[in-house]
């Protein structure tokens, strides 16, 4: 009859101290977990930001295209233009990137 109050009491501290265990991991792993939610709500906030920039400059050139067009052989010559070579790979690399 000892035996088994002693076999009872055993039982009782393990199984005690087992719940006290998966309750104390189970509250442990809620507060990581409430942690971590809290970092990302803090982390959403801060990424999340807008930009409103107004522009109150607004030009128009049109004169501008016209005149460069028009003096861009004055600054290309044929001379300089002869002396430009192209290497044969960029114009294999170029056929090759057009063909697909």
């Amino acid at each position: 009859m000892a035996q088994y109050k002693i076999l009872a009491v055993i039982v009782f501290i393990v199984s005690a101290y087992a719940i006290g265990f998966h309750t104390g991991k189970t509250q442990e792993l809620r507060k990581q977990e409430s942690v971590a939610l809290k970092a990302a709500i803090k982390q959403e906030q801060a990424s999340v930001k807008t930009v409103t920039e107004y522009v109150d400059k607004v030009r128009v050139v049109r004169q501008k295209g016209e005149t460069v067009i028009k003096e861009v052989p004055v600054y290309i010559t044929k001379d300089v233009d002869s002396g430009c070579t192209i290497p044969n790979s960029f114009g294999l690399l170029w056929n090759t990137s057009n063909s697909e």
